[in-house]
């Protein structure tokens, strides 16, 4: 039963996304994307790849963790900044008031790999936190703009739309950019094609 369900989902997600009246088509429309169909690997989503040249930086490791310790009743923020040549990176993760209970040490972590991003330690939020995530110098070349999404990442493989306000896919310049993408839940996100 589950298979089918999955199989007419995806079937009404391709039909609906093919539709050229609806926004789907425009990864940089402002209106906010809630898809929640999930999709595994073997329907060819992958992520986007960094530039070799930062997978062989020294140190870099470093440069792409942050760690805050955060009052979940007082909200806060966690940002990371890189560049290296023409390549940056800018992640700017806001919690807000109330977003869990105490005090915690919250971490993001960008992989120097992919365009993936990864939050800790695991755990569901009362209110969702926001996330801003923006790469430049990639080499987007060849990418269809409107085959990119950004995603959770689960453990099992699956990957599940990520509903935000904003997403900006410029190939000649080599931007991804996600604006206000919901963070329910601590884990694994990136953007795949």
């Amino acid at each position: 039963m589950k298979k089918y369900f999955l199989l007419f989902s995806t079937l009404l997600i391709v039909f609906w996304g093919c539709n050229k009246q609806d926004g789907i088509l425009e990864p940089s429309q402002s209106s906010k994307l809630a898809e929640t169909v999930k999709m595994d690997d073997s329907q060819n989503l992958q992520l986007i790849s960094l530039p070799v040249n930062l997978k062989k930086s020294s140190g870099i490791l470093a440069s792409l963790l942050k760690v805050e310790r955060i009052n979940g009743n007082r909200g806060g923020e966690i940002e990371i900044e890189y560049s290296e040549n023409n390549f940056g990176i800018k992640a700017h993760l806001k919690i807000p008031t109330g977003a869990f209970i105490g005090t915690k040490n919250l971490s993001m972590e960008l992989s120097n790999s992919s365009t993936e991003v990864t939050f800790g330690p695991s755990m569901v939020f009362t209110n969702a936190l926001s996330l801003d995530l923006e790469y430049s110098g990639l080499n987007l070349k060849g990418i269809n703009p409107n085959s990119v999404r950004f995603v959770y990442l689960s453990p099992s493989g699956q990957y599940e739309f990520v509903q935000y306000d904003k997403l900006e896919v410029n190939t000649k310049d080599g931007i991804l950019k996600v604006e206000g993408a919901v963070i329910p839940h601590f884990s694994r996100f990136g953007f795949c094609r």
